[in-house]
């Protein structure tokens, strides 16, 4: 009998060692979330600009050829054509608007063109522009007051002359105040 209560102290302490394993897990896991939760926020505006530039590539190109009636230079059309928003939360109306996107087109040696079929589009806030340049030229050259910007360029086929042509889109995003704290 006495071998059978020696054998439960033994059992007793194991459990209670599996029991500390437990309540440690769960205590890391409430302060893990508690810091996610009141931490400082993640910076997505990276994420977001792929994203930004995803969505225009696919309205423009479908299947390697360009679509028909996408491209116009006037803005709100443009908007409306690709289905893009871009007002920013209440909190930064004030402060203008947070996007800025830049589509021009090239041909297949690399010189710009601009003209009724192949328009520069611009949508959002320009002054975006000369930061995203320096950004662009100097990638070393970062800082955290200026807008993400990113640059993407594909080659589509325009059906109507059967010609390639190369769909450069540059994208800005600033929303600062929401992504970064001093």
């Amino acid at each position: 009998m006495s071998n059978i209560i020696e054998n439960k102290r033994g059992t007793d302490q194991i459990l209670s060692i599996y029991w500390f394993t437990i309540l440690t897990i769960i205590a890391g896991g409430i302060i893990i979330m508690v810091y996610l939760f009141y931490g400082p926020p993640i910076d997505i505006r990276d994420y977001e600009t792929d994203l930004l530039i995803d969505h225009i590539s696919n309205c423009l190109s479908q299947g390697g050829y360009l679509k028909q009636g996408v491209i116009t230079p006037d803005e709100t059309v443009f908007k409306e054509n690709c289905n893009l928003n871009f007002n920013a939360e209440i909190v930064f109306e004030p402060k203008g608007e947070q996007y800025y996107s830049k589509i021009s087109f090239l041909d297949v040696n690399g010189q710009a063109i601009n003209n009724e079929q192949f328009p520069n589009i611009e949508i959002g806030n320009k002054n975006y522009l000369g930061s995203c340049e320096l950004q662009i030229n100097n990638p070393d050259t970062k800082f955290e007051s200026s807008p993400e910007c990113k640059e993407k360029r594909f080659y589509v086929v325009n059906k109507a002359t059967n010609q390639g042509v190369i769909v450069n889109i540059l994208v800005a995003i600033n929303k600062i105040e929401k992504n970064i704290k001093d």
